[in-house]
């Protein structure tokens, strides 16, 4: 077994809300080809930002990016997507990012940068990105001020409780206040 240490890399999480729903009203066949559709575009759109796909596990995919300025960039054009492209089906993606040392082993992605965006992209709610401090500090000036800090979370391991931000973008917040949907609170 071949694993290869100290790559830095952005990791980023994307799962699809309301896939569940679409095959109970759409039926199976409908639904698949909607998401399949869907999960082609997102991969696009990570290649078109220097990304490159590690796998897809249902209607979540996993994608790694040399930079942080690169991976935001992506999350934000895939909500965008999502805006443009899914709404009519009741489609949110969640995405979480963090930024640090990943295990590369067999083309796949281990360690605590991938668990701590695996994990952020459970915490965040529909057209939400939330991602680690190590992200925010990877991230341009301008990126950085459309950061507003989401939670203090105590993970397994850690002794301090890390800081977790959320990104928070123009079109994609006056989306979010036109379907009434709560935001969360932000410093």
């Amino acid at each position: 077994m071949l694993i290869k240490k100290g790559k830095q890399r952005a990791v980023l999480f994307a799962d699809v809300s309301g896939s569940s729903a679409l095959y109970k009203t759409k039926g199976n066949s409908e639904a698949k080809a909607i998401i399949s559709h869907l999960l082609n575009q997102v991969q696009k759109i990570t290649v078109e930002h220097k990304g490159r796909v590690i796998k897809t596990i249902g209607d979540e995919l996993m994608v790694c990016f040399s930079s942080g300025q690169d991976s935001i960039e992506t999350a934000v054009a895939i909500q965008q997507y999502f805006i443009a492209s899914y709404t009519q089906h009741h489609l949110t993606v969640s995405i979480g990012l963090s930024f640090g040392e990943v295990l590369i082993d067999k083309g796949d992605l281990f360690g605590e940068t991938v668990n701590d965006a695996a994990y952020l992209t459970k915490l965040a709610k529909g057209s939400q990105i939330l991602f680690s401090e190590a992200l925010l500090d990877e991230l341009t000036i301008s990126q950085k001020a459309k950061a507003r800090e989401f939670d203090w979370v105590t993970l397994k391991g850690p002794k301090k409780a890390p800081q977790y931000f959320d990104f928070i973008g123009r079109k994609i917040v006056s989306y979010i206040t036109k379907l009434n949907t709560c935001l969360p609170i932000c410093f």
